[in-house]
């Protein structure tokens, strides 16, 4: 059957006839510095076939998210190496990068700390200008190497809900088709559905590529790792897990339902800071960004929400059950 698959050298010129008609932005990279998009890793066959592949083969859609990420990319960066930024990038708590999978394809783990992601000192904005960064970085790797597409391993879930909102919308529309798998872990299978249902943001197609696990085995089968190939924090599935991270049950439930409720107003707000940031950025460098604005302006609304919401499952339901409810977060190994 001759469908678009079989064509896609001819839907790549296709792509790229269409883009060099139009008078394009050039390609920022994460560090500011400017390209012309063909002269740029985005205009690689590679990358014009990820974006086509996306768009199920409409050139001309793949051509519109194309040119709008370009337009992201100089609004977004640049996101310097610095200050709040390296820092989390360098304690190897959060973001790490583990040993490639079978294929060579990097895997990153972002550790969610079961709640305490965001604190105080380290906002949502924070987070997403190093996770926006961790990204890139890997990618930039892992190109030089052939490789185009990356694995996850999601810990210590839920994250933030407006940083998931943002990330979310970040790579389904900027970094079309990087995503070999992502795996949220543990999850206690009687939670699956629960987890699949605050998903509801995501795309069909990303969503197809989320799977979660309970037990360390079939993670380790899954990426042809040992179990040493893990971080010693993460190891154990989630029993051996919930022992030694002792997470505070009440307030991941209340997090996870958190996400079945509108958060428009602070997903937008995120998204402005991120944008004035580069701003600043661009024009004036400076030292490390200031951590952000507080983003938890609606927090007694958000509880009264949330406190309305009556879930089916119950605190002591949740994950980790057999564990008590103190949640010290460990330091990395």
């Amino acid at each position: 059957m001759d469908s678009w698959r079989t064509r896609t050298a001819e839907s790549v010129r296709h792509l790229r006839s269409e883009l060099c008609a139009e008078h394009l932005p050039p390609c920022r990279t994460v560090d500011g510095d400017e390209h012309p998009w063909q002269k740029s890793p985005s205009g690689t066959d590679a990358t014009l076939h990820r974006f086509i592949v996306a768009r199920k083969g409409d050139v001309f859609a793949a051509k519109k998210q194309f040119i709008e990420n370009l337009h992201w990319r100089s609004r977004v960066f640049p996101i310097p190496r610095e200050g709040l930024t390296a820092q989390l990038l360098d304690e190897d708590l959060r973001f790490r990068t583990l040993r490639p999978d079978t294929d060579g394809c990097p895997v990153l783990l972002v550790n969610f700390l079961f709640g305490e992601f965001e604190t105080h000192e380290i906002s949502q904005l924070a987070l997403v200008q190093a996770s926006i960064r961790f990204f890139e970085e890997a990618i930039d790797s892992m190109e030089e190497r052939g490789v185009h597409q990356i694995c996850a391993i999601v810990f210590g879930s839920p994250p933030p809900v407006a940083w998931a909102h943002v990330m979310v919308k970040v790579f389904q529309n900027n970094y079309p088709e990087r995503l070999k798998v992502a795996v949220v872990y543990p999850v206690p299978s009687s939670f699956v559905s629960l987890v699949r249902q605050v998903m509801w943001f995501v795309d069909e197609n990303t969503r197809s590529k989320v799977d979660m696990e309970t037990d360390e085995w079939p993670l380790l089968r899954r990426f042809g790792y040992r179990s040493e190939d893990l971080p010693s924090e993460i190891q154990g599935g989630y029993l051996g897990v919930g022992e030694r991270w002792k997470p505070e049950r009440r307030k991941l439930l209340g997090m996870a339902y958190s996400f079945l409720l509108p958060h428009g107003r602070q997903v937008s707000k995120l998204e402005d800071e991120l944008y004035r940031c580069a701003r600043k950025a661009t024009a004036a460098p400076s030292p490390s960004p200031k951590n952000g604005s507080d983003l938890n302006d609606d927090w007694s609304a958000w509880l009264f929400a949330c406190c309305l919401q009556r879930p089916n499952h119950s605190a002591e339901d949740f994950f980790f059950d057999s564990v008590d409810n103190s949640h010290d977060v460990p330091q990395p190994a």
